[in-house]
C-alpha cells in the first residue's frame, strides 16, 4: 500500500506544535491527510525522528571537535608563520637565560666599543701632533659622539698619517676642527710633557765624606800593625859580620 506524500512544516530545529494540545492537533492533521492511516503516519514520524537523531549526532560530533580546537581562556592562536617563529625562539633557551646572555653581550660590546674609541683617539692624537694627549682629546665637547678617522694622506709626494673628524657628513682635519670649535683646549693639547729622567735612579756618593768606611779603617789598622812589627831579616849586634 502506498502512502501519499505528507506536506508539513520543515524542520527548523524548534519543537513543532508548541504545547501538547498543538502537538495533538498536528498529529490529527497528519492522520486526516493520510486517510486516518495510523501505520503510515507512524512510519513517517519514525523516519523523521531517525533523521533528526542523525543530524543531532553529527552536530554533537562537530561541536566536540570545535570545543577541542578552541583555545583556553587567555591563550592565543598562532598562525603558521608565528608558530614557526615561536618554535625558533623557544629553541634558543629559557627567557631568563636569554636575557642574561643579551645583557652580557651588550656589556662586552660596550667594552669593545670603548677600547676601539680609545685606540682611535690615541692614533688621532698622534697623527694630529698631540702625542700623549689622547686623554685630553677625549674630553673635547666638539668630538663627543663623532667618529675619528686616521688615514694616509699624500703630502708633497710623501704619505703621512692624518687625523680627521666626521661631522655633518664630511671629514674635517682634526687640528683645524679643534681650533675652530674648542680653541680653549689648545694649550693643554700642545703643551709638552715635562722631561723625566730615564734609567734607574741611584744615590750619588759624596767624594768629600769625612766619615771613613769600615774597609778604610781596617786597612789603616793593618798597615800600622805591620809597620810596628820587627823585621826578622834585619841583622842584630850578636851576628855582625867579621
Amino acid at each position: 500500500m502506498r502512502y501519499p506524500p505528507i506536506f508539513h512544516a520543515p524542520d527548523d530545529g524548534q519543537p513543532q506544535g508548541g504545547t501538547e494540545h498543538g502537538q495533538a492537533e498536528r498529529l490529527q492533521g497528519l492522520l486526516t491527510k493520510h486517510n486516518n492511516d495510523a501505520m503510515g503516519v507512524a512510519q513517517i514520524l519514525l523516519a523523521e525522528n531517525y533523521e533528526l537523531r542523525r543530524k543531532n549526532a553529527t552536530l554533537r560530533t562537530d561541536n566536540d571537535a570545535l570545543r577541542a580546537n578552541t583555545p583556553a581562556d587567555g591563550a592565543r592562536v598562532l598562525s603558521k608563520d608565528e608558530a614557526a617563529l615561536w618554535e625558533a625562539y623557544t629553541a634558543l633557551g629559557a627567557p631568563d637565560a636569554l636575557t642574561q646572555q643579551l645583557a652580557t653581550a651588550e656589556g662586552a660590546q660596550a667594552e669593545l666599543s670603548t677600547l676601539k674609541r680609545e685606540r682611535t683617539m690615541a692614533a688621532a692624537a698622534e697623527a694630529a701632533g698631540y702625542t700623549g694627549k689622547a686623554g685630553t682629546l677625549a674630553k673635547l665637547p666638539s668630538l663627543a659622539g663623532k667618529d675619528l678617522v686616521v688615514k694616509d694622506v699624500e703630502i708633497d709626494g710623501t704619505k703621512t698619517k692624518q687625523a680627521f673628524v666626521v661631522a655633518d657628513g664630511k671629514e674635517h682635519a682634526l687640528a683645524a676642527y679643534i681650533t675652530e670649535h674648542d680653541p680653549e683646549f689648545l694649550p693643554a693639547l700642545t703643551a709638552e710633557a715635562a722631561a723625566k729622567p730615564s734609567g734607574t735612579p741611584f744615590v750619588r756618593q759624596s767624594a768629600g765624606n769625612d766619615t771613613a768606611s769600615p774597609l778604610d779603617t781596617y786597612g789603616k789598622q793593618f798597615q800600622a800593625a805591620r809597620d810596628a812589627a820587627p823585621n826578622p831579616l834585619a841583622p842584630t849586634p850578636a851576628t855582625k859580620p867579621l
